[in-house]
Formats: C-alpha cells, structure tokens, sequence
C-alpha cells in the first residue's frame, strides 16, 4: 500500500512538472507567433534584386498585372501571379486591382477573346513566386511580406510607402 501512495506521489509530480512544462512553453512561442503574424500582414510587391524600378503608384501595379502597362523605362515588366485558390491573390485582387474574382476571369476572358493577350501566369505557392522573380530581371510578383525580404528581393515602394510604413497601402486588415 505504501508503494502504491509513492507512485501516485510521483505521478502528481510528474504531471505537474508536465503542465508546467506546456505552459511555459506556450509562454515563449506566443511573442513569437505575434511577431510573425504582424510581419505577415502585408502584401510585398517584389522584382530581382537588380530591378532600378523602386516605386510603383497603385494604378500602375493594377495596369501591370492587367498586362496593360509591359514596359517602364523602356525595360520589360512580366507579371506572376498568385493561383486562384490561394488567399492572397484574393486579398490582391481586392486591394491592387480592386475587382472581384470573378470580375477578374471575365476581364481576362474578354481579353482573350479580342486576341489582346492572355493572363500572368500563375503559381501555387509564393515560395515558387520567390524563386521565379529572383532569376529573372523584369518578372514582378507579391508575397507576404516578411522581416529580411529586402535583402533577396527589391521591395518595391506603393505610392512612395514601403512596407514598414503605417500609410503602406497593401497592409492586409482582419474581416470581422
């Protein structure tokens, strides 16, 4: 009987420990988690890293992406994009080209229609993006924004705000 009380002594210690355990844990990855969700809030307009192109007006992203505006200082723009189920092509869509998804397919089926030209092509996963516009001069893409961004890619400023500004217009607000 002795022994019995003894494990279970144990028991209670070790679960205690445990639960300690856990919630320190927690403890220490929730400043974590915070900062890499705030940092995670913004669309990147990124080019490779040689671009001389820095600065981009809302419409000419918009015109860029609708492949009405190929060229800017007589250098070649080729936008990528973002596949269609993934969220930030939706944020996108509605914060750069201010359009619906849905509005978006019947813009490019009119496009395509009249012969003017068909859409970026479209990857599933920004690390892809990532890869792409890092080899290639001219491509233009977005991704989240993250801290160390601009040492890989040249992040480009919107209306003359880069993306540590509070006036950055591609900052991602929650929908409640």
């Amino acid at each position: 009987m002795a022994k019995m009380k003894n494990v279970k002594n144990i028991n209670k210690g070790i679960s205690y420990h445990l639960i300690i355990y856990i919630l320190l844990l927690i403890n220490l990855t929730c400043p974590l988690y915070a900062e890499i969700s705030s940092n995670h809030d913004k669309i990147a307009i990124i080019m490779h890293k040689e671009s001389k192109i820095n600065n981009l007006s809302l419409d000419q992203l918009s015109m860029i992406f609708r492949n009405r505006l190929l060229n800017i200082n007589g250098k070649k723009i080729i936008p990528v994009n973002l596949s269609s189920s993934n969220p930030l092509r939706l944020e996108f869509i509605d914060k750069v080209l201010k359009s619906t998804p849905f509005e978006m397919k019947q813009y490019w089926l009119s496009v395509r229609i009249k012969g003017q030209g068909k859409p970026p092509k479209a990857y599933s996963k920004t690390e892809t993006i990532q890869k792409v516009v890092e080899k290639t001069p001219g491509m233009i893409g977005y991704i989240n924004y993250f801290p160390g961004l601009e040492k890989t890619f040249n992040c480009l400023k919107i209306d003359g705000e880069n993306c540590n500004s509070e006036k950055y217009p591609l900052i991602i607000r929650d929908k409640k």
